[in-house]
């Protein structure tokens, strides 16, 4: 910095801390001064920029130099508090304006240079506003601090993660305050004071205190409800207000749920009234948005009521709840019934796609039918209940035993409201009204719909399209269809309704769970009607292109599925007009579920594979949108099982030889709930993202990445009940799955392997692969970069795509013939010859590692083999690919989203190359662009501007980079080897498709940074597949500065480290393991190679380590900070994972345990960091990534921990189970098992976690506040415990009954809590789980001191008839019963008994 410039600064400095006001006067004044004049500016903008996160902050920075005016501002308003002159408005301006222009990116080029300082900044408008008061929020000064904290201050995220908790709620409370003493008007102070609060809760960093979350809802209910409501403001402050409470709910929903019903009673008429009379699309947005939070929450079903209420409390709740769900029901089917109401729009393709707004709408109106449903099979259980009371009063009132029976995760459904028969006619007489709705119920919540329901609405569907399709007869003399829109929307419908149809009803299952004959024949019968109506029509003239997509879909679901026995042809594709259309995301997904479905062998020399795969060959622009379904289409030619894509990636597909015939992989049997998921899907979204054809909603859904996001986020509020049951569904379809593996056996190796496709089919299929490749080279330049439409994919899109087919379809054939091969050796099982088959695949590949370009070691097809005319294509146009990256990468424009996904799946293809055939070379076309990358970012600063003026100048100079240039030659090549490969996680400097920070008018400085952000994003996607040049291109990326160049900002650097953690992940898994090194080195004599590449992955993990630890890493920068903390301990557990098969090893071993110091170092942080306070600094989610990374490393080795360190980390799992956040508990129990497994004494362990429990059968924590969640997840984690191990399950048990005994609201839950336990465990219901456990059980509670008048009828009794009729459970329990009774010496509960039996 010029020296003139710092001696102003240093001026500054010294004015605003003398003890005179008249210097202090004079200080600001230069302050000003300075702040007006560019040079200055453009100083403090490079002092900043330089600085590194260890680097202590100068006073002549921005962070520093509004320290020095934070104290200044903050000492003059406390002076003035005792004169009668208030402070100086000046002051304010003056911050003000130094933060405005500090954060001025169109000149600095960056965004966050107060971060150092940010925490410091927030306390200081903490103190201002305080020292305020509520009635000073009005001042100029709070003005100036409100504008200050709203749009700049909560803008970034990154400010708000430096801050705490307690801050953020003193805020709060100030603004509170404000809306709570003034009076509530339609002013500009009251609606800025409304929306600083709706910014605080949304950026609300950590935990936000228990008792806090509570006056948050007092606040919101009883503060400003009700004179909003008097208001009559259906307007932005309600917006504003709504928006509020959501962004709350999203954060604290679970922690607050049994308070909610008292929030949705205080807002339920202001919220329907903003749906029906309101104007406003944000306050109809911000109000749908409410009432799904409301919904999944259970404020508005049964489930929401407040467990153990008094009787009469709990029907005026019941009474309030229902007429809640009824008057927004009524809303719905009026907004829907409307004039000129149509569910989406229709799109340039002909398609008619759903709009953000009508897929919120759609997602309410689900939510409400669902919660219907559940709200009907609650009520007749309580007529069950009530039924049983009455035949079984006698004995009641003589002996005094309690019935409770509150069943409401019974397997016995009731139809839903709108099945009665007005609401039948009306939903069949409108499907273009009605369909959509209860196709999107069946996506989202399908999984916990009961099978009578759904074979109910397949008859309806069945009836419906003989309506909506006419007869043969009748279909000449009709020219198009009556309601397009009707029967559109119907077949939609019965595609979601396949997708969520129970797997023990599919033919392919039947084999596995034997079902009721006379329901099957049912459901097949069903679904062959519903085949034939939907192929009749689809043959009938003048079908849209729009109808023949959707009847695809839903034809090709059914096939999938096998739910009917289909009729021959399925190799022409049953008649359809397929190969006269062009080829579409939907076709495409058909034709694999279509030759899937058949037996080759009985239609082959029909000359059938050539024409389609013609046909695939011109599919270039349709897969360019996902390469799964193109290729799924290509193998299914051939009858090729694909390899199963690597977790948690879904890009590719898993239909293989292992799949399931809904598509999905599976897990495998001996998984525990414990390491299953938290949150399990209720519907069937998330279920076929895997499977063949792809979420195949989303091509007629237009909505965008927020709303995705808001999904997932309501998906993990599901709590109580709900989650229960959904977590029972998913058990139950694991039990099927993994039956229906069994039951295959051997005669499913023979269908589908070994595999031998004819020679002659197989060359067809690589030449039309070789033809999409070339048809994809040919294709003219994509457009300039914005020219071109966001659905039109570029050419780079298109040829990633089609490069990711051909290599997928060379490795599956590699795959297969492997397999082939194994099962054809005499004698020789077949998981052993695959097993020596891949090792010795391995062994050839070591002997060819650095021998130039290797031999391929499996004998494939010439037509497949690299040196083929199919292989000469995919090298020229994985070159071509390297090219467009590299320009792309050059480009201000940087690269599209679309581009990037596509090149992350075709590095996860070369990756499965690499698996398959041993070979790197494939690659090297494509990696050329590393070296230019590399020069690009050393040389970022140059060359970045230079782009950007060329472009916008229109000229390309020497400078510029064409798309197609050739890259070769460039000096930075040295630094790559030829082989260097891809592969690798996404990075998380950015939004994938982002080119860093978006400006109007980029500055020089922003363009570097988007620069190197670009380059950083490549190589994380391209470097982990050669770690070794990957990880030191990262090592030496951090480790760059030029003389003028700034540090990187602390996302890139962030990014950096996890490309080095992704590289040594892939490095590790790329060396086989302790013992399959022994039987290598006694079979040959390359041992010294693979030693030495296990020490430079080794290498490499003990570097990624490193730049995560404390000393150089993350961990050592300067303040605690959450995000880091997470980041560090997900990586650690990454590494610690990869690091299991070679903690044999001395080095791998001295990895593990430098991440064993790491997780010290990370308590070590946190516990300095709350040293002293009140309040938590750690959030939930880095407590978690804590537990869950002390976990993996106890799973691998538990003696990597010294005695001293064991105690602390057990902790940080144990802790989880009694933190004040509900997802944290739940966290908490998933992990319970590894507790459980790794100590000897299992009882012991279970005996001190009881202590942390909140149950009425043990001892309900001192806690005030979320008492009833605390109860909630406490059951839950008994389940988990009881699923973990199974010398705690009779006690799990006991302690769940006697809770329920004692605490009847929590019956439902406790038995939810036992279905999901039993489903896990493999019992037929959890009536059949207590029956195994109930002697014992029935001591253990009467030895407790339980009655036979504490019995929970619902959870203990063996049959379900004897869970709702007391005679019949007594006389199902006598022998039982008396025999305990005796046993305990309870002679009047032995009489009571004799007298209920009528015996002596």
């Amino acid at each position: 910095m010029n020296p003139s410039i710092l001696s102003h600064l240093d001026q500054v400095k010294s004015d605003l801390k003398s003890d005179k006001a008249t210097r202090r006067k004079e200080g600001i004044k230069l302050l000003n001064t300075l702040l007006d004049s560019p040079d200055y500016l453009r100083a403090l903008d490079q002092q900043t920029v330089r600085l590194s996160p260890k680097d202590p902050v100068p006073a002549a920075s921005w962070p520093g130099l509004c320290s020095v005016l934070s104290g200044y501002v903050t000492d003059e308003i406390k002076a003035s508090s005792t004169k009668k002159r208030g402070p100086e408005a000046s002051l304010s301006k003056t911050f003000r304006k130094l933060i405005q222009l500090a954060e001025d990116e169109r000149r600095s080029g960056r965004k966050g240079l107060l971060v150092r300082r940010a925490g410091k900044v927030f306390i200081h408008i903490k103190e201002v506003l305080g020292l305020l008061g509520p009635a000073g929020l009005s001042s100029p000064i709070g003005q100036d601090y409100g504008t200050v904290l709203r749009s700049h201050m909560l803008a970034l995220p990154q400010y708000c993660a430096c801050s705490s908790a307690s801050i953020f709620q003193e805020l709060l409370d100030v603004y509170y305050s404000r809306l709570e003493t003034r009076p509530l008007d339609r002013s500009e102070d009251t609606y800025r004071a409304m929306a600083t609060i709706q910014a605080l809760l949304a950026r609300f960093p950590g935990d936000m205190h228990p008792a806090f979350q509570g006056d948050t809802v007092v606040f919101f209910s009883e503060s400003l409800a009700p004179r909003l409501n008097a208001l009559r403001e259906d307007s932005r402050l309600t917006s504003a207000a709504l928006s509020g409470i959501n962004a709350f709910l999203l954060v604290n929903g679970t922690d607050v749920a049994s308070q909610c019903p008292k929030l949705h009673t205080a807002w339920h008429a202001m919220v329907l009234r903003a749906l029906t009379s309101g104007r406003d699309p944000k306050l109809r947005e911000a109000a749908i948005t409410y009432l799904r939070l409301q919904l999944r929450l259970g404020a508005v079903c049964r489930s929401g009521g407040r467990p153990g209420a008094g009787a009469a409390g709990a029907a005026g709740e019941e009474a309030g709840v229902a007429g809640w769900l009824g008057a927004l029901l009524e809303w719905f089917e009026r907004e829907v019934q409307q004039p000129g109401f149509r569910w989406g729009e229709d799109s340039r393709e002909g398609r008619l796609v759903v709009s953000r707004q009508h897929h919120a709408l759609l997602q309410l109106g689900a939510a409400l039918y669902y919660h219907s449903y559940a709200e009907g099979s609650h009520s007749r259980q309580q007529q069950r209940q009530q039924q049983s009371e009455e035949e079984g009063v006698h004995v009641k009132a003589r002996h005094g035993v309690r019935v409770i029976d509150s069943d409401s995760g019974s397997d016995e459904e009731v139809p839903l409201p709108a099945s009665k028969r007005r609401k039948k006619e009306r939903w069949a007489g409108q499907p273009s009204a009605w369909c959509p709705v209860a196709a999107q119920l069946l996506l989202s919540y399908g999984r916990c719909l009961g099978t009578d329901l759904l074979l109910e609405w397949a008859a309806e569907l069945r009836a419906g399209l003989g309506r909506l399709f006419p007869s043969p007869q009748q279909a000449a003399l009709v020219m198009d269809d009556s309601d397009p829109d009707g029967t559109l929307w119907a077949l939609r419908f019965a595609h979601a309704l396949a997708l969520a149809w129970p797997l023990h009803l599919t033919a392919a299952a039947c084999a596995a769970g034997s079902p009721a004959k006379a329901e099957l024949t049912r459901s097949q019968d069903l679904w062959k009607a519903i085949w034939q109506a939907v192929h009749a029509h689809v043959l009938g003239p003048h079908v849209p292109l729009a109808t023949l997509e959707a009847a695809a879909t839903a034809l090709g679901a059914i096939a999938r599925l096998q739910l009917a026995p289909l009729p021959p042809g399925f190799h022409t594709f049953w008649g359809l007009p397929l190969l006269e259309q062009p080829p579409s995301q939907p076709l495409l997904a058909f034709v694999a579920d279509a030759l899937d479905s058949g037996d080759h062998q009985g239609a082959e020399g029909t000359g059938w594979q050539e024409g389609v795969l013609r046909w695939l060959a011109s599919s270039t622009v349709a897969a360019a949108t996902s390469a799964t379904t193109g290729l799924a289409a290509f193998c299914s030619v051939l009858k090729l099982p694909l390899l199963p894509a690597k977790a948690p990636s879904t890009s590719t597909s898993t239909r293989s030889s292992s799949s399931l015939p809904d598509g999905t992989s599976g897990q495998s049997e001996g998984q525990s709930a414990g390491r299953q998921p938290v949150w399990a899907p209720l519907g069937v979204v998330g279920g076929e993202g895997r499977g063949v054809a792809g979420p195949v909603w989303r091509w007629w859904w237009a909505g965008d990445a927020g709303s995705l996001e808001l999904d997932r986020q309501l998906e993990e509020l599901t709590r109580g009940e709900m989650l229960l049951r959904a977590r029972t569904a998913a058990a139950r379809r694991r039990q099927l799955q993994a039956k229906w593996r069994r039951s295959r056996g051997r005669g499913h190796l023979q269908r589908l392997g070994p595999w031998s496709a004819a020679a002659d089919l197989q060359e067809a299929a690589a030449a039309a692969l070789g033809d999409l490749l070339e048809d994809v080279l040919r294709q003219p330049p994509s457009p300039q970069p914005f020219m071109h439409a966001q659905q039109h994919p570029t050419r780079l899109a298109q040829l990633l795509t089609a490069c990711t087919i051909a290599v997928s379809a060379i490795t599956s054939a590699a795959a297969a013939s492997t397999a082939a091969a194994a099962e054809a050796e005499p004698g020789t099982p077949s998981a052993a010859g695959r097993q020596r088959a891949q090792q010795g695949q391995r062994r050839l590949a070591g002997a060819n590692a650095g021998a130039g370009a290797p031999e391929s070691p499996l004998v494939i097809a010439p037509c497949w083999a690299p040196e083929g005319p199919l292989g000469s294509r995919l090298l020229q146009a994985l070159h071509r690919c390297g090219d467009l990256l590299a320009e792309g990468a050059r480009a201000p424009a940087g690269l599209l989203g679309a581009e990037l996904d596509r090149l992350g799946e075709l590095a996860e293809a070369l990756e499965a190359y690499w698996q398959a055939l041993g070979r790197k070379d494939m690659a090297d076309g494509l990696l050329r662009c590393m070296g230019e990358v590399q020069e690009l970012f050393l040389r970022a600063s140059q060359v970045a501007p230079a782009a950007a003026l060329t472009q916008a100048t229109g000229a390309l100079g020497s400078g510029s980079l064409a798309r197609g240039a050739d890259l070769t030659g460039t000096a930075a090549e040295a630094f790559f080897d030829d082989d260097l490969d891809v592969g690798g996680a996404a990075p998380v400097a950015s939004a994938r498709g982002s080119a860093g920070p978006t400006l109007s008018a980029p500055s020089s400085a922003a363009l570097v940074i988007a620069c190197k952000a670009r380059c950083i994003t490549l190589l994380s996607l391209l470097g982990p597949l050669q770690p070794r040049n990957g990880a030191h291109a990262v090592v030496h990326w951090l480790q760059h500065r030029g003389a003028d160049e700034a540090p990187l900002p602390e996302e890139l650097h962030v990014a950096l480290v996890e490309a080095l953690c992704s590289c040594a992940v892939h490095a590790l898994r790329d060396q086989p393991a302790v013992p399959q090194r022994a039987q290598q080195a006694e079979q040959h004599d390359s041992g010294g190679s693979s030693s030495g590449s296990e020490e430079m992955a080794l290498h490499i993990a003990a570097a990624a380590v490193q730049q995560l630890g404390q000393a150089e890493g993350l961990l050592g920068w300067a303040k605690f900070h959450n995000g880091r903390q997470e980041i560090a301990m997900a990586q650690a557990r990454k590494l610690a994972r990869a690091l299991q098969g070679h903690r044999g090893s001395p080095q791998g071993q001295d990895a593990l345990l430098a991440l064993v110091q790491l997780v010290d170092d990370c308590l070590a942080l946190c516990e300095a960091a709350e040293a002293g306070r009140q309040d938590k600094l750690t959030s939930w989610q880095m407590r978690t990534e804590l537990g869950r990374t002390v976990a993996a490393l106890f799973d691998i080795d538990i003696k990597l921990f010294g005695e001293e360190l064991l105690d602390p980390c057990m902790q940080t799992i144990t802790n989880l189970l009694a933190d004040d956040r509900y997802p944290a508990r739940l966290v908490g129990g998933s992990l319970v098992h590894v507790i459980l497994d790794k100590w000897s004494n299992s009882k012991a362990v279970f005996s001190s976690l009881k202590g942390l429990l909140s149950l009425r059968s043990t001892a309900v924590r001192d806690k005030a506040e979320n008492v009833e969640e605390s109860m909630e997840s406490s059951l839950i984690i008994l389940g988990e415990c009881s699923v973990a191990c199974g010398a705690v399950e009779l006690d799990s048990l006991f302690l769940m009954c006697a809770h329920a005994a004692i605490e009847t609201g929590h019956l439902p839950l406790a038995c939810g809590t036992l279905d999901w336990v039993s489903a896990e465990l493999g019992y037929a219901s959890r009536h059949a789980y207590a029956a195994w456990h109930l002697p014992p059980l029935l001591y253990a509670m009467f030895s407790a001191g339980f009655t036979v008048t504490h019995l929970t009828l619902s959870c203990v009794a063996p049959t379900p008839e004897g869970a709702t009729d007391l005679a019949a459970f007594l006389a199902s329990l006598a022998p039982q019963l008396a025999a305990v009774l005796v046993f305990g010496q309870k002679g009047g509960e032995l009489a009571d008994l004799a007298a209920a039996l009528h015996t002596t």
